[in-house]
């Protein structure tokens, strides 16, 4: 699970720095890097960055039942009761309460490794998240070959580089 997460993390950053750098020359604005820490721009990009996040995650969840890195590993977010793909609007609220944890004043930090720490070890391997809309990950086939895990990583660096440096430049 992971290994998807980092993949998932990856693809994210991607668009995530896409819709920014659009964002940039649409609305002809940059941070400077001196800047970085004070420009009101960050809060926005920020906001950018979960909407692109809940909208990643939600849409493949709902649309094919696993993200491309879940897909990678053979993992699937089904329903509990029927075992089916999750409908948008319980993949919305999936990934919804998922990034509302996080965003828990001062113990949010906390709560998102508590709820890590429940998909890790719990017995049934479901989060808050997955809880309060009664799905749950399950393996439905084989991951890819290691060297086609390997090839898929370093594509993946390749993808984050030019991720930050876009964001870095611009």
């Amino acid at each position: 699970r992971l290994s998807a997460v980092l993949i998932d993390g990856g693809m994210v950053l991607g668009l995530w720095s896409a819709v920014c750098l659009l964002m940039a020359f649409i609305f002809n604005v940059h941070i400077a890097i001196k800047d970085a820490n004070t420009s009101p721009l960050i809060t926005v990009y920020s906001l950018v960055g979960g909407i692109v996040n809940v909208v990643y995650f939600s849409y493949f969840h709902a649309h094919d039942g696993a993200t491309p890195g879940k897909k990678v590993y053979g993992l699937r977010v089904v329903a509990i009761n029927t075992s089916s793909k999750l409908t948008y609007a319980k993949s919305l609220l999936r990934e919804l309460v998922k990034a509302g944890i996080g965003m828990v004043p001062i113990i949010g930090g906390l709560l998102n490794l508590a709820n890590g720490g429940l998909v890790v070890f719990s017995k049934t391997k479901q989060g808050i998240h997955d809880s309060l809309v009664k799905s749950q990950v399950i393996e439905v086939g084989k991951p890819l070959s290691l060297w086609k895990q390997l090839l898929l990583y370093l594509l993946l660096i390749s993808f984050w580089a030019v991720s930050v440096l876009i964001l870095i430049v611009f």
